[in-house]
């Protein structure tokens, strides 16, 4: 809401159309189903084909511990259609933020490495995070959350994670920048971090 006009909180274009020729690609505007929580840095992995799912993110307004959860996006002719899916139990209570996303539509796999999580809004700034050594991956096809353990030495706060094709059709993590956490201090490291060993039997 700005100077008492409503914002829409989802724009949406279909990229298939001349950016160049008039109209261009027309922007849809949908509004967040209530019972979705309003969130920052959170992470959308993607299918590219018909489908979108909203993951993790620093809850803003909702002082108590906002639940972990994931949301599927779908375009429908109203606009975006939100759906609120099982997050699992192999996942934290809390949202995650901070963290680093991937996107690896390809191998129908998503991933987030690390972040944080904090219990409140935006007054919960001073109170002691979570940080989390773990990656958690997203099956798209079953639509199904698991996690693994990292070694401390991973960056896991405001870090970039990329995905590269290898000789092998596993690939590879890699990890750029960030900072690593060590018994409640944060340091930054300026180095990537690759792995092969964390994708092995997925």
């Amino acid at each position: 809401m700005t100077q008492g006009v409503s914002v829409p909180e989802v724009l949406s274009a279909n990229l298939t159309l001349d950016f160049l020729s008039p109209p261009g690609p027309v922007m849809n505007a949908s509004s967040r189903p209530p019972d979705v929580p309003v969130i920052s840095n959170g992470f959308i992995w993607s299918n590219l084909v018909d489908r979108a799912w909203l993951f993790g993110g620093r809850p803003l307004h909702e002082k108590p511990l906002v639940k972990n959860g994931l949301w599927r996006l779908e375009m429908g002719a109203g606009g975006v259609q939100w759906t609120q899916l099982d997050a699992g139990d192999n996942v934290t209570d809390g949202r995650p933020s901070h963290g680093a996303g991937c996107n690896v539509p390809d191998l129908q796999r998503g991933y987030y490495l690390g972040g944080m999580i904090r219990t409140g809004g935006d007054t919960a700034t001073g109170l002691p995070a979570t940080y989390l050594h773990l990656l958690t991956m997203f099956d798209m096809q079953n639509e199904r959350l698991s996690t693994i353990a990292i070694p401390d030495f991973v960056p896991i706060i405001n870090q970039s994670l990329v995905f590269l094709n290898t000789a092998t059709r596993l690939g590879a993590l890699v990890v750029l920048g960030g900072y690593v956490e060590r018994n409640g201090t944060l340091s930054l490291v300026r180095r990537g971090t690759s792995s092969r060993g964390a994708q092995r039997g997925l």
